[in-house]
């Protein structure tokens, strides 16, 4: 049942996604199946939620089932839930439910091209509302002048990358490195305190923290190990780019497979259809041969009446010569009157058989269009699978 919740994810099938989180089946494999991933990119079913843009009830139902630890859970690219929710424009409520449950930890998990999920918040600030408000919860709750300083393995902090994508001042000075004077404590901030999901002790930074982070700050040249700096930055603008198209020709190839499996089911039903008017065809043909071999019997039967019949008045004139006078009219008489009921017979079912014809060739006619819209089906089909 594991693949299930994944396939319903993949297939957007929220309601019975619903129905399946909200069922009475044990706690133990609904999370379970909440942390089941995909065998592409190892992706969780709270990754796919984000990305196929699952309803809110969706997601906060499966944080609540796999708890914190499928909200740490990575993909083959080292990201995270909240990586996904900031890759794809989630609500702040969304977002906020996250980091109460992941806490600091969440918030600077790296990536394997080293962003954090502020960074790919930045990247995709355009598909963002509240961007200010989001920016401040996730600094308030992480190390604000690490996350600040840190750069990716291209080299870029949250500041150039928001810039790069049409940042507005507001938020560039956000993302700007405080020095220690101007720089106010956490427990000063409106969300300083964010209470984790199993209700522990509320994070906050500690005067040391503060002071060392404040302090790291005045100096230009921070000592923080960047991975990757001996690395070509050329290589590296090419990696990001293959890890972006990689994930979507993932979300496109997803889209495909539904796409398929519906011109699938549309197209087997055609076909079936088509098969089944081509066996009813068949079956005409058939009906029709047999009547047109009755009708030729008959015929001929016919026919060898009137020449038996035609060799008896032929008899008959030859042996009675001698009554040829009256008895000879009345037996032509007879005979003309045969030869004209048989004549009208055969007339008949000459008629019937030539209707027969044009019903058994009309019948092949719609046995031939029959097969011939079977094989553009099967043709199709081929073409899909392709």
């Amino acid at each position: 049942m594991k693949a299930d919740l994944l396939q319903l994810c993949f297939g957007k099938e929220w309601p019975e996604g619903r129905k399946y989180l909200s069922s009475d089946a044990a706690e133990e494999e609904k999370k379970s199946n909440v942390m089941c991933r995909d065998g592409s990119f190892g992706r969780t079913c709270l990754h796919l939620a984000f990305c196929r843009g699952a309803p809110d009830d969706i997601m906060k139902a499966m944080v609540d089932i796999g708890g914190n630890e499928s909200v740490m859970m990575i993909d083959n690219d080292e990201r995270t839930a909240l990586h996904s929710a900031c890759m794809n424009g989630a609500y702040y409520n969304i977002i906020k439910m996250l980091i109460e449950v992941g806490v600091k930890d969440l918030v600077m998990v790296k990536s394997r091209i080293g962003n954090t999920a502020l960074h790919r918040l930045c990247v995709d600030i355009k598909k963002h509302t509240e961007v200010a408000e989001k920016i401040k919860l996730i600094l308030q709750v992480g190390d604000a002048n690490l996350l600040l300083s840190t750069k990716n393995l291209e080299g870029e902090t949250l500041l150039k990358i928001a810039t790069d994508n049409g940042a507005s001042n507001i938020i560039k000075k956000l993302l700007t490195l405080q020095s220690t004077t101007n720089s106010t404590t956490n427990n000063d901030r409106p969300s300083a305190n964010i209470v984790p999901a199993d209700n522990s002790t509320p994070v906050t930074q500690s005067s040391q923290e503060q002071d060392t982070t404040q302090s790291s700050s005045t100096n230009s040249d921070l000592n923080i190990p960047i991975r990757g700096l001996d690395i070509d930055q050329n290589y590296q603008s090419q990696l990001r780019e293959a890890e972006e198209k990689a994930t979507t020709i993932q979300q496109d190839f997803d889209q495909k497979c539904i796409d398929y499996s519906d011109l699938e089911k549309n197209s087997q039903s055609q076909l079936k259809k088509a098969k089944e008017q081509t066996l009813d065809s068949d079956q005409k043909c058939a009906a029709h041969a047999n009547e047109l071999e009755e009708s030729k019997k008959k015929i001929a039967d016919l026919v060898a009446t009137v020449e038996a019949q035609r060799i008896t008045i032929v008899e008959g004139e030859g042996t009675v010569v001698q009554f040829q006078s009256q008895s000879s009219k009345r037996s032509k008489g007879k005979n003309a009157a045969n030869i004209s009921s048989v004549a009208f017979m055969c007339a008949a079912v000459f008629a019937g058989h030539t209707m027969l014809g044009n019903r058994h060739m009309a019948t092949r006619r719609e046995l031939c269009s029959a097969k011939a819209r079977n094989v553009e089906l099967e043709q199709e089909i081929d073409d899909l699978a392709i």
